[in-house]
């Protein structure tokens, strides 16, 4: 896999777990524009380090 894909495949993850989290909790964001800015942020770094786990662990079972 080319290290685009995976950045690719990095921002999908993070999109979809950052939708997925803003509807169960209902977000409104008119609220604050800050507090969107932290979730974004951990929600991305949780995804990031789970698409890359995944990613490993796919590259460890092709060899």
């Amino acid at each position: 896999m080319k290290e685009k894909q995976k950045e690719y495949l990095l921002f999908i993850g993070i999109d979809i777990v950052l939708i997925i989290l803003l509807k169960i909790f209902n977000f409104d964001f008119s609220n604050n524009l800050l507090l969107i800015f932290v979730v974004y942020s951990v929600t991305g770094f949780i995804s990031g380090m789970l698409t890359t786990y995944l990613l490993q662990i796919i590259e460890y079972f092709k060899n």
